[in-house]
């Protein structure tokens, strides 16, 4: 490999790693003042439960290049969804949040504890919603008539996924 490309790939991984470990930093934030954790005990506990995954992401989407086996299979399975559904707690939080911040213009009372169990609670069906979604796909069959089109295409499919595909 030449050096350049080394490189390269070692920057990626760390700005990959700097903006994962920021996601996690900030859900391990806003959960903590949230649920208005005061223990120290609670919040290393929630620390290492939200950062400890942010490494775990990057590598297990990195190890299927080289390896291939039923445990790495796994790895990716599970820190996928984990980062879909941290993805999804993040907006959640950033709702909380700008609501939070709403509030002290309006002055109405919003019970803390129940805004962040109903937003993370409907975070985490929609990640549920999502994951059964990638699981049982529909299939459409849509035909379309392009005007011009050049003989060596005409009557070839196309497939389109709005999904990220890491391992096939």
């Amino acid at each position: 490999m030449k050096t350049r490309t080394v490189v390269f790939l070692v920057l990626f991984v760390i700005f990959a790693m700097v903006v994962v470990f920021g996601g996690h930093w900030f859900f391990y934030f806003s959960v903590v003042n949230f649920f208005s954790v005061e223990s120290i005990l609670y919040q290393k506990i929630i620390l290492w439960t939200a950062i400890l995954p942010s490494g775990v992401f990057v590598f297990s989407s990195i190890l299927p290049h080289w390896h291939e086996f039923f445990v790495i299979r796994i790895l990716n399975f599970i820190s996928g969804f984990w980062i879909g559904l941290l993805t999804n707690l993040l907006m959640a939080s950033g709702l909380i949040w700008f609501f939070l911040w709403l509030n002290k213009f309006l002055n109405v009372i919003v019970n803390r504890m129940v805004l962040t169990l109903l937003f993370f609670g409907l975070a985490l069906l929609f990640s549920f919603y999502g994951m059964w979604n990638a699981f049982n796909p529909r299939i459409k069959n849509i035909s379309v008539d392009i005007p011009g089109l050049p003989e060596v295409w005409r009557g070839k499919k196309s497939c389109r996924s709005p999904m990220f595909i890491s391992v096939l």
